[in-house]
């Protein structure tokens, strides 16, 4: 063996010897972090915890693969350990969303209805994923989430239809019955009237519904038409 393939080989094996210290200290860094902070490295902080941040997904891309430093044992069991104690600070953004969706499932077939203030987290979260589901935005494009979020929407369609929706529906069946008034029982005809005088005094009022100017301008045209 010549003097240059030695001098090859032990270059070699020396900056294999450098990655594996250096991974060694930046996998040190990163578990001290978590074991501390119960998170990942936030990349607003500093630059190195940026740097931790990035390379903490960086090794979750290659451990999948199982290519380049993932490739020695030692260091692959040592990666899976920590993701499996953490796992919960490694799982996709897909992952979260079904997380976050399994909630609201619950909550839903629980107390048949949508969270309100008793839950605002979930509130909040499911006026986002209406609003993203609309404008087919942000993670509704995934072609699953969406599908899976229709599915939601169809199972629970009276819960996601806004107060306009039904207000408008509510109108609609108002306009079918109003000339079969006279010949509807008393009992038939008391709720259509109450619910009419109450549109009647939020549209003079401007309050509760009437504050919209869809619905205003809607019973606007509805009373000038049946001349109420």
């Amino acid at each position: 063996m010549s003097e240059d393939t030695v001098s090859e080989n032990d270059y070699s094996a020396q900056h294999i010897a450098y990655k594996i210290a250096r991974w060694n200290m930046l996998f040190n860094d990163l578990n001290e972090y978590v074991s501390v902070n119960k998170k990942l490295p936030l990349v607003c902080i500093d630059k190195k915890m940026r740097y931790l941040n990035v390379w903490a997904h960086i090794q979750m891309n290659i451990y999948k693969n199982k290519t380049g430093i993932m490739k020695n044992k030692e260091i692959c069991g040592k990666w899976k350990s920590f993701i499996q104690e953490y796992k919960n600070l490694f799982i996709t953004r897909k992952e979260k969303w079904y997380q976050k969706f399994e909630l609201l499932n619950n909550y839903v077939n629980e107390y048949k209805k949508l969270p309100s203030n008793d839950n605002p987290n979930l509130q909040k979260w499911c006026k986002n994923q209406r609003f993203r589901f609309d404008h087919k935005s942000k993670c509704m494009k995934d072609k699953e989430i969406y599908n899976t979020w229709k599915e939601f929407t169809k199972a629970n369609q009276y819960l996601m239809t806004t107060n306009r929706r039904r207000w408008h529906n509510k109108l609609e069946t108002v306009k079918i019955q109003f000339y079969k008034l006279d010949s509807m029982k008393n009992q038939e005809r008391k709720p259509i009237m109450d619910w009419i005088r109450k549109q009647i005094f939020k549209y003079l009022n401007k309050t509760g519904c009437m504050k919209d100017q869809k619905t205003y301008d809607e019973w606007t045209k509805f009373k000038n038409e049946f001349l109420i």
